[in-house]
């Protein structure tokens, strides 16, 4: 699982880095949240779908001696009836907020939901955004942000998570079947999940996955090496050109 470590590790590379919070590149397109209110298929009225609730996650899947880091998710059940499936998203290396347009049938993620007369929930990745193991971006603390853990989490959540709807904390895999889907980044850690922990979810669905993992040394191999060796570079490419 080293490459596909790597490709998580670069997303920390280009990340901006105030008050201990990695908050990435976005690649996947945000999605605007219609201005409308939201009910449930009873016509009960639901929150806001920009309400942020909070989840116990395991610091480290591996030593839960650790302890837990409180994981924000976003959810909506305005399709939801019981026996619908939940539909789980990670916007992936990127802080969550402003993504709460994919808990609406604007998107796939809503679209089965519509279909399906299920429940749809965003959880944002650790270490991005506000969902941080640790105060501090140390070695010593992303040790924990790895591929695996980010597979457990997605796993610890599903089976222990309470949502906040009706019947919410009666839904577990095993309870309802449960959904994953992703896209770019989040779609490779969809299809890992699938694979590293069969038998939890039912169904993936792994959009623009990443397929091949490369690290930054490959890509920009022509660039590692001190300024002043590139000029003559630049100047025969600047030559050519004009």
């Amino acid at each position: 699982m080293w490459a596909p470590s790597l490709l998580l590790f670069a997303s920390v590379a280009r990340a901006a880095i105030p008050s201990a919070m990695l908050r990435g590149m976005s690649v996947l397109p945000t999605v605007s949240v219609p201005q409308r209110p939201f009910t449930s298929p009873n016509g009960t009225a639901l929150p806001p779908i920009t309400t942020v609730y909070y989840f116990d996650q395991l610091i480290d899947h591996n030593n839960t001696s650790l302890g837990t880091f409180q994981q924000r998710y976003w959810m909506s059940w305005e399709f939801y009836e019981p026996g619908g499936p939940i539909i789980l998203m990670t916007p992936g290396e990127v802080n969550a907020d402003g993504y709460e347009g994919y808990l609406t049938n604007g998107t796939i993620n809503g679209l089965i939901a519509q279909q399906q007369n299920g429940a749809v929930v965003l959880l944002e990745h650790r270490f991005f955004g506000y969902s941080n193991p640790y105060d501090d971006l140390t070695s010593q603390s992303l040790e924990v942000l790895t591929i695996q853990q980010a597979i457990d989490d997605l796993v610890y959540f599903a089976a222990n998570a309470d949502l906040p709807m009706p019947g919410g904390d009666a839904v577990k895999p095993g309870q309802a079947p449960w959904i994953l889907i992703g896209g770019s980044y989040s779609g490779a850690l969809t299809s890992w999940t699938m694979v590293n922990k069969p038998g939890v979810f039912w169904a993936g669905y792994a959009s623009s996955a990443a397929v091949e993992a490369i690290t930054y040394v490959q890509f920009n191999n022509h660039c590692l090496c001190p300024i002043d060796e590139m000029i003559p570079s630049f100047d025969a490419i600047r030559t050519s050109i004009l």
